[in-house]
């Protein structure tokens, strides 16, 4: 679970860097889009100023000919102003059409410029609402990533704590069945020590044993013999044979005991008593 939850923190995490990456490129698009607007703006308040001073050159102009024509006019003769009147008039006529002309010219770069100006107002417009919703999004987006980072950074210190908390018990749990089996490992060594000695104790004890049987029966026999004689009576020697008695200790180990035991056997023997009858 500690390895999915820190995957999806690194998810997270590659989540927030990419917004974070989008909301300053998108501050570069606004920045961009402000110093064109910027641009346009100065644009047209030079295209502005240029057709104003263009108008009033053009009316300064108008008002010097204008006098000039009119200065010449009242000097000449009559038979002259009629004719310099007619050319007063074309000259007149003639500017009026070319200032029109002029006029008309500059109100359509005007109106270009103001519909070009617009029309990149509108983008730029565009452009910011878009942006703007973006980032708001874009925020919106980093604070419940934010959020959900929290979150998961809770869950993995919890984590973390309760490994700790886990590798702690396993180590003292660890440190316990050592000293356990330490303690098992004396016992068992002491245990198998004590066997050992008692396994020696016992085999003392019946060698001691057969020593005291074998003398024991020695004694039986000898008084046997000499208890024939003294009565005179016919006797059969004993004949010794060994049997073998084997105890088996809780170690697995043998101890194996030997005892004499006396057989009587079909041999008459003669007492000196009655040698000497005989004889």
């Amino acid at each position: 679970m500690l390895i999915c939850v820190l995957h999806r923190y690194d998810f997270e995490q590659g989540v927030k860097f990419q917004l974070e990456s989008d909301i300053a490129s998108m501050k570069k698009d606004i920045e961009m889009a402000s110093e064109i607007r910027i641009d346009l703006d100065a644009k047209y308040s030079s295209l502005k100023s240029e057709q104003e001073f263009i108008s009033k050159t053009q009316e300064e102009e108008l008002s010097s000919l204008q006098t000039k024509l009119g200065t010449t006019a009242m000097d000449t003769s009559v038979s002259m102003i009629e004719v310099d009147t007619v050319k007063s008039f074309d000259i007149a006529t003639a500017l009026n059409s070319m200032r029109m002309e002029y006029e008309k010219s500059v109100q359509q770069h005007r109106e270009e410029a103001d519909a070009y100006y617009k029309l990149k107002m509108e983008e730029i417009q565009t452009q910011t609402a878009k942006s703007s919703e973006a980032i708001s999004s874009a925020k919106v987006e980093i604070t419940s990533a934010r959020k959900e980072l929290q979150a998961l950074s809770l869950e993995l210190q919890s984590l973390v704590s309760v490994n700790m908390s886990l590798e702690q018990s396993i180590a003292e749990a660890q440190a316990q069945v050592s000293v356990g089996v330490s303690e098992s490992q004396a016992q068992i060594a002491s245990l198998t020590a004590a066997i050992e000695s008692a396994k020696a104790d016992l085999h003392k004890q019946i060698l001691a044993y057969q020593e005291l049987l074998d003398v024991k029966l020695a004694l039986d026999v000898e008084i046997s013999t000499y208890r024939n004689l003294l009565d005179g009576d016919d006797f059969k020697l004993p004949e010794f044979t060994e049997a073998s008695y084997t105890f088996t200790a809780e170690s697995g180990g043998t101890i194996e005991v030997k005892q004499i035991i006396t057989e009587h056997v079909e041999t008459s023997v003669i007492s000196d008593a009655d040698g000497s009858e005989s004889s």
